[in-house]
């Protein structure tokens, strides 16, 4: 039997710090077994029949390529300091990768060969991540995701890192509509902090303003919706889009109540206690 040889690449390996994020569309699996398994040859029945689903599917992977990516330039002008640069000269591109099923993607950033300065592609993935759950919130496709960064070579198209595997652990702990961040990132950006009055030391501050511990897990996730964000990270976003999204936090709360679907209730109910007190920064009345 002749040996084994590895297919060439498609492009040459690269080496770097890798930041990661895996983003996952919540009750995806439930919605697409609904479609069934009866076949049909009526084009407006398959239409209807699967129009959610694939609506889902497009909506989870548009914003980080082609808001984010497309437009960051125009849309992060807020200087990092009064009259320094803007925060979108620390982001760089996200690479979007589809996974095996279609509920989720991975989010993929690096600095290229460059393993002593994170910062940019940790900050790639967390705005763009910020974008993803902001604009599939809005639109009642709820997401939830991880975080994490770490060093990895890109081989064959695919992201070989220890922070993949710890971006898919940290979604299955999110529970409600939530992005939680890895340790590995908080000690990073805690570093880059520390480093002194720089433009990069400030960016990585402005991060820090991000982070948000819930009080029932302990957990860190991204506060998309705080002072912080709504300043740097959340550009284009209303108050009509966090009221959008309090209405459907609270109209899935009572639809899972009434089904009976205690599970499902508690995420709703918890990402509601997390709502609330940031409505009024929106200018969100709670009774609307």
């Amino acid at each position: 039997m002749a040996p084994f040889k590895e297919s060439p690449s498609v492009e040459p390996d690269r080496s770097a710090v890798w930041a990661i994020a895996f983003l996952d569309l919540m009750g995806y699996k439930r919605a697409l077994l609904s479609t069934g398994c009866k076949p049909s040859q009526d084009e407006d029945e398959i239409r209807t029949r699967f129009s959610g689903v694939v609506w889902r599917r497009e909506l989870l992977v548009k914003p980080p390529e082609a808001y984010f990516n497309r437009r960051r330039s125009d849309l992060y002008r807020a200087p990092v300091t009064p009259g320094g640069p803007p925060i979108s000269q620390f982001m760089g591109a996200v690479d979007v990768r589809v996974t095996g099923f279609s509920d989720s993607v991975f989010l993929e950033s690096s600095l290229g060969g460059s393993p002593d300065n994170p910062l940019v592609p940790l900050h790639a993935i967390v705005a763009a991540s910020i974008v993803a759950l902001f604009m599939n919130l809005k639109e009642e496709s709820p997401v939830r995701g991880g975080i994490e960064i770490c060093f990895g070579v890109r081989r064959g198209g695919h992201v070989y890192s220890a922070a993949t595997v710890s971006a898919v652990e940290l979604e299955k702990c999110a529970k409600y509509p939530r992005v939680l961040v890895g340790n590995n990132l908080i000690g990073t950006l805690g570093s880059i902090a520390a480093g002194g009055e720089t433009n990069e030391s400030q960016v990585a501050r402005t991060i820090q303003g991000l982070f948000y511990e819930d009080p029932d897990d302990g957990r860190i996730g991204l506060d998309f919706m705080n002072e912080v964000s709504k300043r740097f990270y959340a550009p284009g976003f209303t108050s009509s889009d966090v009221r959008a999204i309090w209405q459907f936090a609270q109209r899935s709360r009572k639809a899972f109540g009434t089904s009976g679907m205690e599970k499902e209730w508690r995420y709703y109910d918890r990402f509601i206690k997390y709502m609330e007190p940031r409505l009024a920064l929106w200018g969100v009345d709670q009774s609307t």
